[in-house]
């Protein structure tokens, strides 16, 4: 598991959506694979773009729209019984079929 700081260009950091498709320019070469990162937005509109932290099972690659800082591999030791604390934002999608 990777821990990473990285800052995604401006262009790339408007929204949300956007902002994660900027991150798997991250992941080169891996258009049909499982989507196994997660991210926390830092800062948003500073002048170089969007500050993010990173935690991925591949090793993240700068590329125009996104720049690695920072890299650390970890290991994580859970243990059965210790509370997990998290965020989660979804975007849920509704879809609209045409013979409806």
């Amino acid at each position: 598991m990777y821990l990473s700081k990285v800052i995604i260009a401006r262009a790339w950091s408007r929204d949300l959506y956007q902002l994660h498709q900027g991150l798997w320019h991250l992941f080169p070469n891996r258009p049909d694979a499982a989507r196994d990162f997660l991210f926390h937005v830092e800062k948003r509109n500073t002048p170089e773009g969007c500050h993010v932290l990173l935690q991925s099972a591949q090793m993240p690659v700068s590329t125009a729209v996104a720049t690695v800082i920072k890299t650390k591999q970890v290991e994580f030791q859970l243990q059965v019984g210790v509370p997990l604390y998290f965020r989660l934002r979804a975007n849920p999608i509704k879809t609209i079929l045409d013979n409806q």
